[in-house]
């Protein structure tokens, strides 16, 4: 130990420091989340350590090339305070990103990537969240402190221990440096791969599920800054992934469910609504009564799916029919700004006003930017609405206001209108009115009485949109964004956490009344819609219409690397250019028996393979449309 230079022991006990921090996070994290990992094992264990380790490497790459620069006065206290500093921020930062994932994981059931900073719009909007955040959740903010106080504590300790800097000589120093960098290199590059490790490698390490269990949030927020663009991707040659699988759709064919001509289309994307708080519990109550009764008036998708899991991956999905298969969701991506034929677009082509209502700050999350993409030319957002009286002090306008004063402004849209309303309050923190406090059922989490909210909201916004002349023209497409947190296990796994309701309605009742189970998904509605109004289009979608299926119905997701399929009861999952798992998820509820050995899987894995092959190269190649 001796023969080791006083400055290299140092940094290395300065980063055992961060990666004790890192553990402790990742105990935390497990402790907050464990419903989300069912099976976690010694070799998760190791496989999360070595991640820690990869990561301390990265974010200590300014620190050590710093301190192993030869120089004779390592002893002088200035020079000391100088990392003292740096140690403070460079351990600070991997701790406290690490230790925000322990809270917001349950929103969102994946680890947070650098697309985080721009979900919202606007900077005072960030600051009341995080005034809330603090609010809801100050025991993380104390535990931080601690945290940081402790690793100060330590660096003075080995200092005082270990710096004695009386060998001034140039030589250890330099060989110190020769040797110590590409070891770092190596290390922070996962080992001598042809590529450095990524977020998608995690998966060859654990089960598919495991994965944000093995990884931890510094290491996706490094990866994402700045990510390089999708691969090339050639499974098959052309002519058999067009055989397989083809994003192409004529749509309007169709005989079965046909409505008028110049029929109003509003499709209302209720937030957070998944299935665990839908529908009636097992008290035979339910927190959500006034959409439980539409649901038995319309065509009701019982056996559907989120594309994605969080709300700037659900509004590409329901528009624009593009599935949340990257890490950075594609609003935010370098390829947010391709040519795209969303619905908007399809509908003004057909003599359609388009109008999109969100009653959060102008610009969250780019809702505004992106529905202008898609083909809305109105949006309408906290700004129009213009009363700061309803504001609920956090995400925008109240729902109860803002959904009345919806179905009034569509009035004085130009019928035949399609419109988006996307509704705000069943999020964090889960405010509702103090009018409404003492007729809103609580539950077993926070969000039921908000979701129960969201449902009076509805019921208001009906009584409103009665009054106008458009609501009889009108077929209703109701779509939750995303699951939110969970409060059972199933809903925590991959197969609960992206069960949504689905949801046509029609008040004059030209869509029947039906309950379907077959598979459906968020980017089905798009192609279905355009089949119900019977337009004779070419449309690009990777979903289908229910009316006139090309492919046994499916629904298709993406997680930290690992692609799910699922098709025919089962359960398809496929990681890093490798079949992974398969299971009956209709009877196998916990995902315990794998069944890849015992049954056939080259159907469901060729045609996700070709899925893949079309999003990565016609997303590279800007070919996401239809040429004209």
């Amino acid at each position: 130990m001796k023969s080791i230079p006083a400055h290299v022991r140092i940094l290395f006990l300065l980063m055992g420091v961060t990666l004790v921090g890192l553990s402790f996070t990742k105990i935390l994290f497990y402790a907050v989340n464990q419903h989300a990992f069912p099976e976690v094992g010694f070799l998760d264990l190791v496989a999360a350590l070595w991640f820690d380790v990869i990561t301390i490497s990265l974010v200590f790459y300014p620190f050590i090339l710093l301190w192993l620069i030869p120089v004779r006065f390592r002893g002088n206290k200035y020079y000391q305070y100088v990392f003292r500093f740096l140690f403070f921020i460079t351990n600070g930062l991997a701790i406290g990103i690490n230790l925000m994932d322990v809270i917001y994981f349950q929103y969102t059931s994946k680890r947070s990537t650098f697309d985080l900073f721009s979900m919202v719009g606007y900077e005072q909007d960030m600051n009341r969240l995080w005034e809330t955040f603090i609010i809801d959740f100050w025991w993380v903010i104390l535990i931080y402190i601690v945290l940081l106080f402790l690793s100060d504590k330590a660096f003075r300790i080995i200092f005082r221990i270990f710096g004695n800097f009386s060998d001034k000589r140039f030589r250890p120093q330099i060989i110190s440096l020769i040797i110590l960098i590409p070891v770092f290199i190596v290390t922070g590059r996962g080992g001598f791969g042809l590529k450095p490790v990524s977020v998608i490698n995690a998966a060859q390490y654990t089960r598919p599920e495991n994965t944000a269990f093995v990884i931890n949030t510094a290491f996706t927020m490094i990866k994402s800054f700045n990510e390089n663009g999708l691969e090339p991707v050639r499974f098959f040659k052309q002519e058999r992934a067009e055989q397989l699988f083809s994003p192409i759709r004529k749509t309007g064919d169709q005989t079965e469910i046909q409505l008028p001509d110049s029929t109003n289309v509003m499709i209302i994307i209720l937030e957070s609504f998944g299935n665990e708080w839908v529908g009636k519990d097992e008290n035979n109550k339910s927190f959500t009564p006034f959409f439980d009764s539409l649901c038995s008036q319309g065509l009701f998708f019982r056996n559907s799916f989120a594309n994605g899991k969080k709300s700037i991956e659900a509004v590409p999905a329901i528009l624009a029919s593009v599935p949340g298969f990257l890490d950075n969701p594609y609003i935010s991506s370098r390829y947010s700004s391709n040519k795209l034929t969303g619905i908007g677009n399809l509908f003004k082509k057909q003599g359609y006003s388009t109008s999109f209502f969100h009653g959060a700050t102008n610009g969250s999350m780019n809702f505004a930017g992106f529905s202008a993409l898609v083909g809305y030319d109105s949006y309408f957002g906290r700004t129009e609405y213009n009363n700061e009286a309803d504001n609920d002090g956090t995400w925008g306008i109240y729902d109860h206001k803002f959904l009345p004063w919806t179905a009034r402004q569509l009035s004085k849209e130009k019928q035949p209108f399609l419109s988006t309303l996307f509704t705000l309050s069943s999020h964090h923190p889960y405010k509702v009115p103090d009018e409404f406090k003492s007729q809103l059922r609580k539950g077993p989490h926070p969000i039921c009485r908000s979701i129960n909210y969201t449902d009076l909201s509805l019921r208001l916004f009906f009584e409103e949109a009665k009054k106008q002349d458009w609501y009889e023209n009108t077929v209703f497409v109701f779509v939750a964004d995303h699951t939110p947190a969970s409060w059972s296990d199933y809903y925590g796994q991959r197969i609960g956490m992206y069960r949504i309701p689905i949801l046509f309605y029609s008040p004059s009742g030209k869509i029947p009344a039906k309950e379907q189970n077959e598979i459906f998904q968020q980017i089905d509605i798009y192609p279905s819609l355009a089949d119900l109004l019977g337009f004779k289009e070419t449309i690009y979608t990777y979903g289908q219409s229910f009316l006139s299926r090309e492919y046994p119905p499916y629904a298709i997701t993406y997680l930290e690397g690992t692609y799910q399929l699922f098709m025919d009861n089962y359960l398809f999952t496929y990681t890093n250019e490798k079949t992974k798992q398969l299971f009956n998820f209709q009877l196998d509820l916990s995902l315990e028996k794998d069944l890849l050995k015992e049954t056939p899987y080259k159907k469901y894995e060729n045609f996700l393979k070709a899925i893949i092959q079309h999003f990565n190269n016609d997303l590279r190649l800007n070919k996401t449309h239809i040429s004209e």
